[in-house]
């Protein structure tokens, strides 16, 4: 999709995918100052300032009559628990312990992966805590690959055409999602 227009452009990353017949998905990536999400009632009107300046489908998308009902806006932050993710056999996992900014979709995948390696961990081990810690030196080094490899897919995606420089920090930006917009 081109930007018909630099000048106060606000966004980003974005994507329009049709998901039915009578439904859309648009997702980008748009500044926001301190991680501040707009008050309910102006979600709608904050997504349409924030993409006017694109071409392709969006302008026609951003006619169509849709309200915050319509509109997940969430800010996205990572989580970094420092290490270890246990303490005796309490263990912190999923995004409690390393959540990811959503630009390589591994949010569900990483979940998944901390329960099935502690469960063969423990399933190997006779002693639970030696388990935990195993669990704990595996999972560390490819949670945080991950982190940095969808920060670094947002950084990207985010820079700046003119300046090569980010326009935003990941941690800071408003993540918009059109549900049912037509």
């Amino acid at each position: 999709m081109q930007r018909t227009d630099r000048s106060g452009c606000e966004a980003t990353a974005r994507r329009v995918l049709p998901v039915e017949e009578t439904r859309i998905y648009v997702a980008g990536v748009a500044k926001a100052a301190n991680a501040e999400r707009p008050p309910r009632d102006a979600v709608a009107s904050t997504f349409r300032r924030k993409f006017s300046c694109f071409g392709g489908p969006l302008p026609e998308i951003l006619k169509l009559e849709f309200g915050a009902d319509d509109i997940l806006y969430t800010v996205m932050e990572e989580v970094k628990l420092p290490p270890p993710w246990y303490k005796g056999r309490v263990v912190v996992m999923r995004d409690a312990a390393h959540a990811a900014c959503p630009f390589w979709a591994q949010g569900g995948a990483m979940g998944i992966e901390d329960a099935v390696v502690l469960a063969m961990e423990v399933e190997a081990r006779d002693d639970a805590d030696a388990a935990i810690a195993a669990w704990f030196e595996r999972r560390y080094e490819r949670a945080s690959f991950v982190q940095r490899g969808s920060f670094e897919t947002g950084r990207r995606l985010t820079l700046d055409e003119e300046s090569d420089e980010p326009e935003i920090l990941v941690e800071t930006n408003g993540f918009f999602e059109i549900l049912d917009a037509v």
